[in-house]
């Protein structure tokens, strides 16, 4: 396999929960108490998952070897996608923060749902550029020997900071809201 590949059945996964979290920002709302326990494992799918484990192997290992490889093309585009990632940090924030106070303020459903939709819409887009431009680049250019070292990062990030009964956690949690919701 190579290192893209696992990025975007990642990629894969991660559309899977953006859905099923615009699905439980309407119907019931984010305060009804099912759905607030179900918006909790998203956002910790969104801050683990997204951020500390896919975010992480795109920052420290696959991007870097974007730059090692001769890709300067590629150079705006990568700092684009940084400044997206660290926008999309914000959003998370500012989500559990309404999170948190959902059962005291009608206001705070509103407010979540909102940042919830800006969130989804900027990493659609996003997983898009990487799959339809960054990828096919980076195949061309990233050799053998540098897709083994960036995969052998990759199962790093995934041991160091989620470990595999999470990972699987998260797979489950993902098809679980695809079918319930």
């Amino acid at each position: 396999m190579d290192c893209t590949t696992e990025l975007r059945l990642e990629h894969g996964m991660m559309m899977k929960i953006f859905s099923a979290l615009l699905r439980l920002c309407s119907g019931s709302g984010p305060a009804e108490a099912e759905s607030h326990g179900r918006l909790e494992k998203v956002m910790d799918f969104l801050r683990t998952y997204v951020d500390q484990c896919h975010h992480a192997k795109e920052e420290e290992i696959f991007f870097p070897a974007i730059r090692e490889a001769g890709l300067i093309k590629l150079d705006g585009l990568v700092r684009e996608l940084m400044s997206e990632h660290h926008a999309g940090r914000g959003m998370v924030q500012e989500m559990e923060k309404a999170l948190g106070q959902l059962r005291e303020s009608e206001a705070s459903a509103k407010v979540f749902s909102e940042v919830a939709s800006r969130y989804v819409t900027l990493f659609r887009q996003h997983i898009r550029k990487e799959n339809g431009i960054l990828f096919p680049a980076a195949n061309e250019k990233l050799s053998a020997e540098i897709q083994q070292r960036v995969l052998h990062g990759f199962r790093k990030i995934d041991r160091d900071k989620m470990g595999e009964d999470r990972r699987t956690a998260f797979h489950h949690l993902a098809e679980g809201l695809e079918k319930a919701l």
